[in-house]
């Protein structure tokens, strides 16, 4: 589909151009791929995916060719079994996506990178390890792809049981805060990698809060419309226990007031 806009030549070129390497370097013919990190013009990071899909990309797919936004949350459901995995590794329940993902959903992150000029040892690769904001990115997105398409059927196989499932980890990941008798989400990388160890950054908890919000919502909208899928996927995922977990914490979750912060 082409995309045009008003302005110069210059921003209509622009424009193809993106959409020329957006269909160029993105699998379309097999939902067991994700888009591969630096596209086809370059070898760093091997063909790992990254948030990026989701929140940059995936867009521009949902508005043009859902069918192929389709296929990249498709990628995201047959790795769950290792975003599992990494979860019950790390000490938690539900799905936890990795930071880099390959074919398994496993994750692939190297922990160690190249060496540092002045101390001449190697530097330590903590995105693997603290960047996880890309759990609630990927529930963001598969929301944003049910609004636009209206895919009921998506949803049912799909789309519940990732969103669900994420809720559960991120109820699961929170830190009590003492100092402020409430719960947060301590050392992590937001999206600026160049902060590291950060506690309660900002995009992580309100798009994690985010997350349990819309379990909790659907939850209760199967309730009323799909009780069977409901029962179904509660037998799958022990949902008696984890909504109440949502119930419980998710209106006690530090968020920073941001509009104070602005002025």
């Amino acid at each position: 589909m082409s995309i045009e806009i008003g302005g110069s030549d210059f921003d209509q070129l622009a424009i193809r151009f993106a959409q020329y390497q957006l269909n160029i370097f993105t699998p379309m013919h097999d939902s067991r791929f994700g888009i591969g990190a630096k596209g086809l013009s370059g070898e760093g990071y091997k063909g790992h995916s990254f948030w990026d899909t989701e929140v940059f990309m995936l867009p521009f797919f949902i508005y043009t060719m859902p069918e192929v936004a389709r296929s990249l949350l498709e990628y995201r459901f047959k790795t769950l079994g290792g975003a599992r995995k990494k979860a019950k590794d790390n000490g938690y329940i539900g799905a936890q996506f990795p930071w880099e993902s390959a074919l398994t959903g496993e994750e692939v992150t190297p922990v160690w990178g190249a060496v540092d000029i002045i101390t001449g040892k190697s530097t330590k690769i903590w995105s693997g390890f603290i960047e996880q904001h890309i759990t609630c990115d990927i529930t963001y997105a598969l929301w944003q792809y049910y609004q636009i398409t209206g895919d009921q059927k998506f949803m049912d196989d799909m789309g519940y049981e990732i969103m669900f499932d994420t809720a559960t980890f991120w109820t699961s990941r929170l830190d009590w805060l003492e100092d402020r008798n409430m719960w947060g989400i301590c050392n992590v990388i937001g999206p600026d990698e160049y902060k590291e160890h950060i506690d309660n950054n900002a995009f992580t908890n309100y798009m994690a809060v985010e997350n349990i919000k819309l379990a909790i919502r659907y939850y209760e909208d199967l309730e009323a419309s799909n009780p069977e899928l409901l029962a179904k996927l509660s037998d799958k995922l022990n949902l008696v226990e984890a909504r109440q977990m949502w119930l419980d914490r998710v209106d006690n979750i530090y968020l920073h007031n941001l509009a104070q912060k602005i002025r």
